[in-house]
């Protein structure tokens, strides 16, 4: 039986690609021809789609592929479509990282990656940032000057302020980097942490030698000698709504752009004079993170909340924030994290919950009320009561330590490490395959044991771990007195990371030892069994 355009509604002379949905319908790609486009035909009946009655780009239609959840993604002459029965929604160069408006080929992969061949070459695209938005800068890949992150700030036209640990501050607008250290700017001090950014642009950048502000053009510092902030290695918190900064650092100070105004312990009910954060609530009311507990200050009135006087897990106050219903969010050095409501307090730990290690260090709230939860020992989401633990077995983290969340209003994210650089979040983007392949199968560099997850743990866990060419691996665990107890790994493996499950249901509480051999390289961990 033949189909064309003479005898049918057939659409265009030449057919190019021809696929089958769920219900049997037969999809028809076409081109050449005044009418040809796009067409569906149940056996009976023809449907076509072209630029004069749908929002279908061009009428070259190359190539059809039909996802799992019924969406059709087609490649036309002037970019990648996605076609759900009524919507249609155009991937091009001009909106997407694309690499090319011809789209000959299309293909989707058991973990949903849309795979598009073009006519500059090959991309990969995941709408739902898993795995392939996940791209990792480092000082390998990137100008950014050291991979030890210290703080993210955004501003308002997307640049990000990077604060980084010997590094001086570097900014990235998404393709440029501009690096500022001691050496090419008037920034007093190549260590900084924390970075904000005021309503009016400038960078607030807190350094081992001053704090500094930079409009873009103009540096200001400010240390002890040249001005009244209480330390020079005073680091910036939070603005207000009237535009003042506030920094922590000798006590807690704020500045209004001429005068400082300083509250340590001997001037006020401020518990102590390391400050760690400060959050803001919709009353105005300040509430600050200190090295001995959790206070609450209105402007008049101190109120203090402690381990010896509520349920805070711990008087070290890393990071605050504050959700859509008023509910404080407390992560602490080694207690965990807490939320408070202003009357009940609710603890998370490795023992009550995901939460992958006890050291947080900084919580981020979306609009949707998502926590995004840095830890030492991963990354985390928190949606409702839903706990998705990202470390660096599961993802692309590139290092156990979160530091720095920034979240744009388009929904990308930045995450800065410990010491593995920054792991951006793009919201549905297509990116190249190298970037793909990068961030998802790099071969490490370096043999490297990972500590157990979770540890504590009873009496089920993981040990990670990397190498970086082929070998005998041997991975054994030992007790306290040195008796092996288990072996885990015995075999030859191809460069490339691992995880292997331990299951210590045979064996009793207490600390067990686990070490890593290859070749002359042998490296050990403790855990903790816990029953």
């Amino acid at each position: 039986t033949v189909y064309k355009t003479s005898n049918s509604d057939l659409p265009g002379g030449r057919i190019n690609s021809i696929t089958i949905d769920g219900k049997g319908n037969i999809w028809i790609g076409t081109s050449i021809g005044l009418g040809s486009g796009l067409a569906s035909f149940d056996g009976t009946n023809w449907t076509v789609y072209n630029t004069s009655n749908s929002e279908l780009p061009s009428n070259n239609v190359y190539s059809i592929t039909i996802d799992g959840n019924g969406n059709m993604w087609i490649g036309t002459s002037e970019g990648l479509v996605k076609f759900n029965g009524s919507v249609w929604t155009i991937y091009n160069t001009t909106n997407s990282d694309i690499p090319d408006d011809y789209v000959y080929s299309t293909a989707i992969d058991e973990d949903d990656y849309k795979w598009v061949g073009t006519g500059k070459g090959l991309a990969v695209y995941n709408e739902n940032g898993v795995g392939s938005a996940w791209i990792n800068y480092t000082q390998f890949n990137s100008d950014l000057p050291t991979n030890a992150v210290r703080s993210i700030a955004l501003e308002s036209n997307g640049t990000k302020w990077i604060g980084t640990f010997f590094g001086g501050v570097a900014s990235f607008d998404g393709e440029n980097w501009t690096i500022y250290n001691t050496s090419n700017s008037d920034l007093p001090d190549n260590i900084t942490t924390n970075i904000v950014v005021d309503g009016k642009g400038t960078k607030w950048i807190g350094s081992n030698n001053g704090l500094s502000g930079f409009d873009g053009n103009t540096w200001t510092v400010y240390t002890i000698s040249n001005s009244d902030i209480p330390s020079s290695q005073a680091k910036p918190l939070t603005t207000d709504g009237s535009g003042t900064l506030w920094t922590g650092g000798g006590g807690l100070a704020n500045f209004d752009g001429s005068a400082w105004t300083v509250y340590n312990t001997s001037n006020s009910d401020l518990p102590h004079n390391t400050v760690n954060s400060m959050a803001i609530d919709k009353s105005a009311i300040k509430w600050i993170g200190t090295n001995d507990g959790l206070a609450s200050f209105d402007g008049g009135s101190w109120t203090i909340y402690n381990t010896s006087n509520s349920d805070l897990p711990n008087n070290t106050v890393n990071t605050v924030a504050i959700d859509g219903a008023g509910i404080k969010w407390i992560g602490t050095n080694g207690g965990g994290l807490a939320s408070f409501d202003g009357v009940n307090w609710t603890t998370f730990n490795t023992s009550n919950s995901d939460l992958p290690h006890d050291n947080v260090n900084i919580i981020v709230i979306e609009g949707n009320g998502t926590k995004w939860i840095g830890t030492d020992g991963g990354l985390v989401n928190l949606d409702g009561e839903k706990w998705t633990v990202y470390t660096t077995l599961n993802s692309s983290l590139p290092d156990n330590e979160v530091n720095s969340i920034v979240i744009e209003d388009n929904g990308n994210r930045w995450f800065g490490t410990g010491i593995g650089g920054i792991l951006a979040y793009y919201q549905g983007k297509i990116v190249s395959v190298e970037d793909f392949t990068a961030a998802e199968h790099q071969i490490p560099d370096r043999i490297l044991l990972l500590q157990n997850y979770p540890n504590p743990f009873n009496p089920l866990t993981k040990i990670g771990f990397r190498i970086s060419e082929f070998g005998f691996v041997s991975i054994k665990v030992y007790d306290i007195l040195g008796r092996e107890v288990a072996t885990l790994v015995n075999e030859e493996k191809l460069a490339g990371n691992y995880e292997v499950p331990f299951d210590a249901s045979k064996l009793s509480s207490g600390v067990y030892f686990y070490k890593l051999q290859t070749g002359n390289n042998i490296q050990t961990k403790k855990m903790v069994l816990l029953r």
